[in-house]
């Protein structure tokens, strides 16, 4: 998504309600994203979130609404301010976890399935051994490629 910079914001605010949202307020801001500038784009936030500033970026896209202007949808955020809150380092682990796991599952099917696999697992132990080797060598590969 697009990340643009507020050059102006109008003293002009309007109130007012929304069914699902309750009590907003609607400016009208001029924005720059490279060389794009768009002047009088409403942006409506809610009542108790800060007006924008001059020299705030927010990340969203630009929605034509033909005869009445351009309206700045923002971008889901979680910390405010238009972006999205860090991510947590321990999730992200879990996540690449499951992901090198699940590769391991399908690289073991795909060599038994077309008998590639040199020496299949006897058990249960021997299979679980095999899926963290490879889930490791994922993981590993996944950081590499992350540097």
């Amino acid at each position: 998504m697009p990340v643009y910079t507020i050059t102006d914001v109008s003293s002009n605010v309007r109130d007012w309600s929304s069914q699902q949202g309750g009590p907003m307020k609607e400016y009208r801001v001029h924005l720059s994203s490279g060389d794009e500038k768009h002047m009088n784009v409403e942006w409506s936030r809610k009542a108790t979130s800060p007006a924008p500033t001059e020299g705030q970026q927010v990340e969203g896209t630009l929605e034509d609404r033909g005869s009445h202007g351009l309206k700045l949808k923002v971008a889901p955020s979680f910390g405010g301010g238009g972006f999205a809150r860090p991510e947590d380092p321990k999730r992200a682990a879990r996540i690449l976890r499951q992901h090198s796991q699940d590769m391991a599952l399908r690289t073991i099917a795909l060599a038994l399935e077309h008998g590639m696999y040199p020496d299949p697992p006897k058990d249960g132990s021997d299979l679980m051994s095999a899926v963290r080797q490879l889930a490791d060598w994922f993981d590993a590969d996944a950081e590499k490629a992350a540097k």
